[in-house]
């Protein structure tokens, strides 16, 4: 099955479905940054600045629970 053949059977799938996809492809990108695939120079240096930012104002950010959260209402 091709990536265009995937992407247009997405909205066919019911929601429930469409976040256990999701769940499975932030398990596989999970997986490939632990393995030390799959970051580019750029999200590098993103992360980098985003640590520094944390490391000078820890109470700045959301829990994570809210970013989530946020982030699958924003799928849906």
């Amino acid at each position: 099955m091709s990536k265009q053949q995937i992407l247009d059977e997405l909205p066919k799938f019911a929601a429930d479905e469409r976040r256990q996809i999701l769940e499975r492809l932030c398990d596989l990108e999970d997986k490939d940054l632990a393995d030390g695939k799959g970051i580019t120079p750029e999200e590098a240096s993103l992360l980098d600045r985003e640590l520094a930012e944390y490391q000078h104002d820890r109470n700045a950010g959301a829990p994570w629970e809210d970013v989530e959260r946020r982030l699958m209402r924003k799928g849906q």
